[in-house]
């Protein structure tokens, strides 16, 4: 006897869906009629906002699985070599110090340590390392390195209109990046970011007027969309315990999309979860999916800088760098590669410590770097 096939389970008003991204948002005519330039406008942009958010995703998932290999890994390595490294400036600072050499000698030596010792300083912060460059340091050596740190120092501020060493300038780094950041939000394809603003004419001024009125018409929008979802998803409204811990997250999920201004967020929850006010995007009037296109292009262009600031300037930006194909894929071949540079060098410090064993090991080696 043939099973009885079961019902499809229909689906309760309101009641949320999978909140999936595969749930695209996009406009779609009927009768394959030809969108226009704004329709085809705001698809652009919500497929570029799509990518870039999964590819943030992808990108981050790809970081933590390497930062995991790299801490099994390559980290036990990393100190075994940093070990190594102060052993060896250990034992040439012993040298120097206690070995009877010829001044010349003692000359190069002192030379190479501090040398070692500089470089050693950019990547390790220890007390002993700081001792050296005191204690092997010119007065020349002293005047060289003052002088570069000015220059630096000087050459920032004139590109971004402050020392680097002023009380303030952390917070004054804050915010320059905060208006980089508006700047790259308003024109995600170009201009000058510190372009001083024009003021004082009536042009001016009835442009601004205009922007604040469009602003105002943009936050409205978001707004509307965000009320739309409370009102359908609020859990408060809940019988079952189910559906309301359910709801509960969605409502996360707005109110954290509102607060960000995620206009793309927002829109793809009210599709997914059949608000009202959503059931068919090619409905929405022109001069409103103007605004919604003028809200995306922002969105777009600052989440473009956010992914260009985590991929090269952020604290993971060198797990990017240094495993990462230029797709962002994990680099095995990479990853070998460092590997077996981090066993080479932990072995060629432990041969040059063997080899300054005795004097006549010490006076080749400064033959060798003379």
């Amino acid at each position: 006897m043939p099973r009885k096939s079961k019902a499809a389970k229909q689906p309760i008003a309101d009641e949320p869906r999978a909140d999936s991204r595969e749930m695209m948002l996009s406009i779609q005519l009927d009768n394959d009629k030809a969108l226009n330039a704004t329709q085809r406008e705001f698809n652009r942009l919500v497929q570029s906002i799509e990518q870039t958010k999964r590819q943030m995703e992808q990108v981050k998932a790809v970081v933590q699985k390497t930062r995991d290999k790299v801490l099994t890994e390559l980290a036990p390595l990393f100190a075994e070599l940093k070990e190594k490294q102060l052993t060896w400036l250990h034992r040439l600072d012993e040298i120097h110090d206690t070995m009877s050499l010829t001044k010349g000698q003692k000359k190069t030596l002192a030379a190479f340590i501090l040398n070692e010792a500089d470089q050693l300083s950019e990547v390790l912060d220890d007390e002993f390392v700081d001792s050296l460059l005191e204690k092997y340091e010119t007065q020349e050596d002293r005047a060289f390195r003052e002088e570069r740190k000015q220059m630096t120092n000087q050459l920032f501020e004139k590109l971004f209109g402050f020392n680097p060493n002023d009380e303030d300038a952390e917070e004054k780094t804050a915010a320059l990046f905060e208006r980089m950041h508006e700047h790259m939000a308003r024109n995600p394809f170009g201009g000058n970011w510190d372009e001083p603003e024009q003021k004082g004419s009536k042009k001016e001024a009835a442009r601004q007027k205009r922007m604040k009125e469009e602003a105002q018409m943009e936050a409205k929008d978001v707004r509307s969309i965000y009320t739309s979802l409370v009102k359908a998803l609020h859990p408060d409204l809940e019988l079952d315990p189910k559906v309301r811990e359910e709801k509960t997250e969605l409502m996360k999920k707005v109110t954290q999309a509102y607060e960000r201004n995620d206009l793309y967020e927002l829109m793809r929850l009210q599709l997914a979860h059949n608000s009202k006010g959503m059931e068919k995007m090619a409905d929405i009037v022109e001069e409103q999916l103007k605004r919604y296109c003028k809200v995306l292009r922002k969105q777009l262009g600052q989440l473009q800088t956010e992914f260009w600031e985590y991929t090269q300037q952020s604290d993971d930006a060198k797990i990017i760098s240094d495993f990462l194909t230029y797709k962002y894929d994990f680099s095995a071949a990479k990853f070998r590669s460092r590997k077996k540079r981090l066993l080479d060098d932990i072995n060629h410090i432990q041969a040059y410590i063997d080899e300054l064993s005795d004097k006549k090991g010490v006076v080749y080696f400064l033959k060798v770097i003379k």
